[in-house]
């Protein structure tokens, strides 16, 4: 969990080259999204909410986990993530290649907006 203020997380967030996310139990992975809004890549485990947040390869990288049972116990590779993490750090071209893709979570959602404001209004949309 990022702490400090909204500013003090933002700004670490932005001076962020990538946000090491080791959260198993996050029901909204406020965190990454913070940091992938920011511009930050993301990598964390292969769970939800973290699949729907980040694209692999695009926006960051999804370790998998080891196993689930039908008790919901859940078995994740600490030692994978980290593994991860020093090759992603080794090999800095990756990581200024997600950063140099267009997949800022604030230009999605205004990206979003932008299509659906006219139709909402009722103004007449050409379909290309």
């Amino acid at each position: 969990t990022a702490r400090g203020t909204s500013t003090e997380r933002l700004l670490r967030f932005h001076a962020s080259d990538l946000v090491v996310s080791l959260e198993v139990n996050s029901r909204f992975g406020l965190t990454a999204s913070q940091a992938l809004a920011c511009g930050a890549p993301v990598i964390a485990f292969r769970l939800s909410p973290f699949t729907e947040i980040i694209e692999p390869g695009v926006s960051g990288l999804l370790v998998p986990i080891l196993e689930t049972s039908s008790r919901q116990c859940l078995r994740v590779n600490y030692r994978e993530a980290l593994e991860a993490t020093v090759g992603v750090l080794r090999a800095p071209r990756q990581i200024q290649a997600w950063q140099a893709q267009d997949w800022r979570l604030a230009e999605r959602q205004q990206a979003f907006e932008d299509f659906w404001q006219p139709l909402l209004r009722g103004d007449q949309v050409a379909v290309p």
